[in-house]
């Protein structure tokens, strides 16, 4: 949708992509302010907008980098390869992170650091 937009208003193929592919970002923020308002923050539906929120962020980020790389490159039809190998790095490193993160958390986390956070 952003693609046509930005086209209508004169902007170049690389312009448009870039912009356009910089708005798909969801705001989490948002989404955790308004469950909290309403006392939603614990639900399983909460979690599930999160959940979704979040790896449609990640997936934002690796089609962020896969486009930065074809302005940078000014190719508008890369490698099927590259841009494979790009988003398993990008993905490599998200799963990393996560893996540490989880090992952290439980490390961390006993009864007197997070009650009762575990049960969750």
């Amino acid at each position: 949708m952003g693609l046509i937009v930005f086209s209508v208003y004169g902007l170049e193929a690389f312009e448009t992509l870039l912009i356009a592919t910089a708005l798909t970002a969801t705001s989490i923020a948002i989404s955790i302010q308004v469950l909290t308002e309403l006392g939603k923050m614990q639900s399983k539906e909460a979690r599930l907008i999160l959940g979704a929120a979040i790896v449609d962020d990640i997936l934002a980020i690796a089609v962020l980098s896969v486009v930065v790389t074809m302005v940078e490159s000014g190719n508008l039809t890369p490698d099927i390869m590259e841009i494979t190998l790009l988003i398993l790095k990008i993905l490599g490193l998200f799963a990393v992170l996560l893996i540490g993160a989880i090992f952290l958390v439980q490390g961390y986390c006993t009864e007197k650091h997070c009650g009762n956070l575990k049960e969750a």
